[in-house]
């Protein structure tokens, strides 16, 4: 018996400036802090609303993916919000959710590219936006030159992945690289299934001079490292000088 007029507001999305959707053009393994965005318009009930990012590896479902926190409430049109940590290489899916607020719910998603504006609804699943996240670039011109019986001298270039990574490089007298394991970290000085960790940092150059033996060829694996994520590796190799034997004899 009663009579009710209703207005009902709904959220507005598109690409950022009816272009492309605002996601990293490149994203490297171990990258983090990665920026995403929408273009989002719309109030409902005079409240604007507050964005986090899913991110879900090699699945559209962003259900069972990972979110961000929730930004602070703005009237901004753009909204963006940082990743966390990129730790496969390949597809990523994406996607952006907004909230506005009792009673309006947090269930507005954007998940798919659209060119103009579009009504922004959510059920978690099929998102087609996605990134690729690549492998990072090895190091590269990786030398060994024995200096003595004692120490061998390496030099390297760093592998650049959006921006020059760390290197760290092991040690060992059999010719197979060790196999790392992401988001494992490594120190210099400490040793692993028998492969000793010659050196850690964002250098290009290293003088190794530890506990090595006279006559001897070491092979060296380099690789670049990104928030404890690896490359595959480089080698090089060297082999010590050989300590002389001097012999005398007595003259009578």
């Amino acid at each position: 018996g009663y009579t009710l007029n209703l207005t009902v507001d709904m959220p507005q999305a598109r690409n950022t400036s009816g272009g492309s959707p605002q996601a990293p053009a490149t994203i490297y393994l171990g990258d983090t802090g990665q920026t995403f965005g929408l273009d989002s318009w719309g109030t409902i009930g005079a409240n604007w609303g507050r964005a986090r990012l899913w991110l879900r590896y090699n699945n559209s479902d962003l259900t069972g993916g990972t979110a961000s926190d929730w930004s602070s409430t703005t009237s901004a049109e753009n909204k963006t919000r940082s990743s966390g940590l990129f730790n496969q290489t390949g597809t990523w899916y994406w996607g952006m959710q907004l909230d506005y607020g009792s009673p309006y719910g947090e269930n507005f998603g954007y998940k798919a590219a659209n060119t103009r504006w579009t009504d922004m609804a959510w059920d978690g699943t099929n998102a087609t936006l996605t990134v690729t996240v690549s492998a990072l670039n090895n190091p590269s011109d990786q030398t060994a030159t024995a200096a003595s019986a004692s120490q061998i001298n390496l030099g390297w270039t760093r592998g650049t992945s959006g921006t020059a990574k760390d290197t760290v490089i092991f040690r060992s007298t059999s010719s197979t690289p060790p196999t790392l394991s992401g988001g494992t970290t490594y120190s210099q000085g400490s040793t692993y299934s028998g492969y000793y960790c010659v050196y850690k940092g964002s250098g290009t150059s290293h003088n190794d001079s530890a506990s090595l033996s006279a006559g001897t060829q070491y092979y060296y694996f380099f690789y670049s490292v990104n928030s404890d994520y690896y490359s595959s590796s480089v080698s090089a190799n060297a082999t010590t000088w050989t300590t002389p034997t001097v012999s005398t004899t007595s003259a009578n």
